[in-house]
């Protein structure tokens, strides 16, 4: 029996990469890949607070329900690994903890495991770990005060798993200045390695 059908998949990992190293059937990998579609990570959207809105709705529809603006920036901060499906799932047990007569969803309404997350203290990126991280260097290869600065912006990135607006937060910087920053310097991507 014939059968025609297209066949959309989706994957955190790389299956490239996975294909390459023996992880992932290399006859699979070329069957199934066609077009690739790579979507930003929640926390790089600019449409955050909409999507939030859309979810909402779809969720509630009978209800105007809506997110206190500091939880709001806490979510959109947030890595969200799981990406939509996580998000959604989240907002999701958050309305469910509304009682009938709210509309806003605050802190009290979330899971204690998203809670704990969201409240994780973020650890500095300090100077002195910076200048540590310079002196493993040998000595020629560190020229500036800038290029200290752009290790310092490395490392808060690395350990903020490339999340930008932490990362700022933790050198004491707005986002904005992150950018700029990295622009001057040899950074080719905020995401990736630079």
């Amino acid at each position: 029996m014939p059968v025609d059908f297209s066949l959309i998949c989706a994957t955190h990992c790389k299956l490239r990469e996975a294909t390459e190293q023996g992880q992932f059937r290399s006859d699979l990998y070329y069957r199934i890949n066609g077009l690739t579609v790579q979507f930003p990570a929640l926390r790089e959207r600019t449409d955050f607070d909409l999507l939030t809105q859309r979810l909402l709705l779809d969720l509630n529809p009978q209800r105007s329900i809506h997110v206190a603006a500091d939880l709001l920036e806490s979510l959109r901060q947030h890595p969200w690994p799981g990406n939509l499906r996580q998000y959604a799932s989240a907002l999701r047990t958050a309305s469910a903890m509304l009682e009938p007569h709210e509309v806003c969803i605050d802190w009290p309404h979330l899971s204690d495991d998203l809670l704990q997350e969201l409240r994780a203290p973020v650890q500095p990126v300090t100077l002195l770990s910076a200048t540590q991280a310079a002196q493993s260097q040998p000595v020629e290869s560190v020229q500036s005060l800038q290029e200290l600065s752009h290790i310092a912006m490395r490392q808060a990135l690395a350990a903020c798993d490339g999340n930008v607006s932490q990362a700022a937060r933790q050198l004491g910087i707005s986002r904005q200045t992150l950018y700029r920053i990295s622009k001057r310097g040899s950074f080719t991507s905020l995401k990736g390695t630079f």
